[in-house]
């Protein structure tokens, strides 16, 4: 799978000052249709355009150069569709919300890095920290690692939690969501990211 890609973004001179930049993005279908340019020094930059299949989620920056390019079944990217899903409520409140606030972003930085915006699975309406002044009610739902992370924070200040029933992820097919039953993969590009079934690429 993308094995021309790989192995042109694999060499010494691609390593030593080499970039990829995603030109264009474009879809066709549930397809999702990317044109990348790749550099290598001292040699014509090469094309490639990438059909990644069944796209489920994504996250473009077109036009950087970046040198990260990797494919992999292993990446945070792909815990919303690979991992058992949740919601996390809370019962209580804190002397100091705001300081509760900074330690689920710091927490959530720190698990997923920042392939996701704060807002991406923490319920933050209005106010950032309203939800928590309030005392109770939905405060995350999303992966269960990430939930338990939020869980442990919630324990050192104090907090009562609890979550409803786990659930299995699930996806839009074009036609009804369905449970998620592949192994997907995830197309790092830089700090833009695709998950997908599968990847296919061409040289143009």
């Amino acid at each position: 799978m993308l094995t021309k890609l790989l192995e042109r973004t694999g060499t010494l001179e691609y390593e030593e000052d080499g970039w990829t930049t995603i030109t264009s993005a474009d879809w066709r279908g549930s397809d999702l249709i990317l044109l990348l340019c790749v550099h290598v020094p001292g040699s014509p930059d090469s094309q490639f355009r990438i059909t990644c299949k069944q796209a489920r989620s994504h996250h473009i920056i077109a036009a950087a150069n970046d040198h990260l390019v990797w494919l992999g079944t292993e990446h945070v990217v792909l815990w919303p569709h690979n991992q058992q899903q949740n919601e996390l409520y809370f019962n209580g409140t804190s002397t100091d919300a705001l300081s509760l606030f900074g330690a689920l972003i710091e927490a959530q930085r720190s698990v997923l890095g920042n392939w996701f915006p704060v807002d991406h699975f923490l319920n933050l309406p209005g106010r950032s920290t309203a939800i928590l002044r309030g005392g109770h009610g939905l405060l995350a739902k999303g992966p269960e690692s990430l939930l338990d992370t939020f869980g442990s924070i919630l324990n050192s200040y104090g907090i009562k939690h609890s979550r409803s029933a786990p659930r299995n992820p699930v996806w839009w097919n074009g036609n009804q969501w369905t449970l998620e039953n592949e192994q997907l993969h995830a197309l790092i590009v830089g700090d833009s990211y695709v998950v997908a079934s599968s990847f296919t690429e061409k040289r143009v």
